[in-house]
């Protein structure tokens, strides 16, 4: 999918999306509590050929993120990490 979008002009050659390896030790020495998976591929995608149709797109992904199965499509993960007592 990368490859269907420009590169931003911000963003330096050392950046680039974490890996699950990458994510699960960035959580290592932390108690991991409230970890959320939102945004599916296609939003993205919807938000460039047809911007008008970006609410629908959002509202679709947010409505399959309730099964688990997708959670490892979303492109976009929040934790909630807290440092062990």
């Amino acid at each position: 999918m990368r490859s269907f979008f420009p590169d931003q002009e911000d963003v330096s050659d050392d950046e680039h999306p974490l890996t699950r390896n990458e994510f699960r030790t960035f959580q290592e020495g932390f108690n991991c509590d409230g970890l959320r998976f939102f945004r599916l591929p296609f939003v993205g995608l919807i938000e460039r050929i047809a911007p008008a149709s970006t609410n629908l797109a959002f509202r679709i992904s947010k409505s399959l993120m309730d099964f688990s199965f997708f959670s490892g499509y979303a492109t976009v993960a929040v934790a909630r990490l807290q440092k062990p007592a």
